[in-house]
């Protein structure tokens, strides 16, 4: 997330480095290209789920919640793809409200291409914040967890005419949508630190969820 207009990266940006405040992705593509000098590998949650892993020393996954920053987005595909990088993104079908959008209105080339190039795409999972919306805020009674559960199934549906989605992950911001019951017949992973087998293959993890970017 970089400075662009509002709701589309805007954030605090909190670092310690001078470098961070004179170019915050100049910043962040000298931090990937560190790891690549050290013989890094970048693997995806599909390389995961396929076993292709642990075959050297440094295998690092990038995962990115798209959430209200497709243009972003597209800017840093832009650059790792040009460090060969591949990377996994996590995708809304639609949200509303504080930042809107339904995906099929993005420009769906660049992620089309990112998984043509080997990036895995997935669901990011807000179902339950787009069934609550702001009048049903904090309800988490049955008829909104049942329409968490159809808006779900819709999502990783219309999603899959555009992309192979294997892979989901719950949004967090403001409705807990892991508690979403999630449909079994989709034949869909969660790739969230909860589904602890999975993890089990990871060593440790860093987020800058919230907009804090640390060293």
């Amino acid at each position: 997330w970089f400075r662009t207009p509002c709701y589309d990266g805007a954030g605090m940006l909190l670092n310690e480095q001078e470098d961070y405040y004179s170019d915050p992705l100049a910043y962040y593509t000298a931090c990937i290209q560190r790891l690549k000098d050290k013989g890094a590998v970048f693997k995806t949650w599909h390389d995961i789920l396929d076993g292709n892993c642990g075959q050297a020393k440094y295998e690092v996954l990038l995962q990115y919640d798209m959430d209200g920053g497709p243009r972003s987005m597209e800017r840093i595909f832009s650059i790792l793809e040009s460090m060969n990088v591949r990377a996994s993104i996590m995708i809304h079908r639609e949200c509303h409200d504080w930042y809107a959008y339904a995906v099929e209105d993005l420009n769906l080339e660049y992620l089309q291409k990112a998984e043509k190039s080997g990036w895995a795409i997935g669901y990011h999972n807000n179902s339950i914040g787009n069934a609550q919306r702001i009048e049903r805020a904090g309800d988490y009674g049955d008829a909104v967890l049942n329409e968490a559960r159809e808006r779900f199934r819709e999502d990783v549906l219309l999603l899959r005419k555009w992309f192979n989605i294997r892979t989901f992950t719950h949004h967090g911001g403001n409705a807990l949508n892991k508690l979403t019951p999630v449909p079994q017949d989709l034949d869909i992973v969660c790739t969230d630190r909860l589904n602890q087998p999975l993890w089990k293959t990871i060593r440790s993890s860093f987020s800058d969820g919230g907009f804090m970017v640390r060293p």
